[in-house]
């Protein structure tokens, strides 16, 4: 099969879920930051808020409502989350199969960009 690349076409490629799978990050790092300081019941509803997309402080005040973790807890869970997420994503293993792809897409001369709704410091780590 052959595929016609014009040149100057425009790419857009969504980092979060499609380049990396940073949602998987961002939850396993939430779950290790709140091990350390409560035994944590993973119900459905508990698990679905660590894996939804709004904000860890989001997260960590709905568990702070919800009686599992106090105020006091929350900014020592948020702070060891950030320490644990940035390792993470300091040590992300490079997808060879995706730098083919955009080493391919530059010598076509295509526009590429990359976009995302996540967490600047973690786009510019990743």
């Amino acid at each position: 099969m052959y595929i016609y690349i014009m040149k100057y076409t425009k790419y857009l490629f969504d980092l979060d879920g499609v380049l990396v799978d940073t949602i998987n990050i961002q939850y396993e790092s939430t779950i290790k930051a709140i091990s350390k300081y409560v035994d944590i019941n993973l119900t459905k509803d508990i698990e679905n808020i660590l894996r939804s997309t709004i904000t860890t402080l989001k997260k960590l005040d709905y568990l702070v409502q919800a009686n599992i973790i106090s105020i006091e807890q929350k900014i020592n869970i948020y702070n060891e989350k950030k320490k644990i997420a940035d390792n993470k994503f300091k040590n992300l293993q490079i997808d060879n199969e995706k730098v083919k792809m955009f080493l391919f897409l530059k010598k076509k001369k295509c526009i590429i960009s990359v976009v995302t709704n996540g967490n600047k410091k973690y786009a510019k780590l990743i």
